[in-house]
């Protein structure tokens, strides 16, 4: 056997095996960076979801809610509204006097100061 091919056998049988874990951890470890990348935008994602059912459609929280009975429809509810005011609503009922307010507040004109 020619010693420059004894060399060259080593050498393969030495840095093949050496590029293949490389190759191996590289994959691995990009593996790894793409799920953490996916559960991060995932999170987000539900935390904004988990953050928008907490507020009504003007963009305000939603008061305290609990079960019980509407004051407006009188009907039975999973998710009664309890108001500062002491009245309890459905979220249908809570959903409709908030558009209500939101039609009339719109129709208001502003109030111009005209002090010269």
């Amino acid at each position: 056997m020619n010693p420059n091919m004894l060399i060259r056998l080593l050498w393969l049988l030495i840095i093949v095996p050496i590029a293949v874990a490389f190759m191996v951890v590289v994959f691995v470890v990009a593996l790894m960076v793409a799920k953490y990348v996916a559960w991060r935008v995932d999170d987000s994602i539900s935390r904004r979801m988990i953050e928008r059912q907490k507020l009504d459609a003007n963009g305000r929280p939603y008061p305290s809610k609990g079960r019980g009975l509407c004051d407006e429809c009188g009907g039975m509810s999973e998710e009664v509204f309890f108001l500062p005011t002491g009245r309890r609503m459905c979220k249908t009922c809570y959903e409709a006097r908030s558009d209500a307010q939101k039609d009339s507040e719109s129709q208001q004109e502003p109030k111009h100061d005209n002090a010269s």
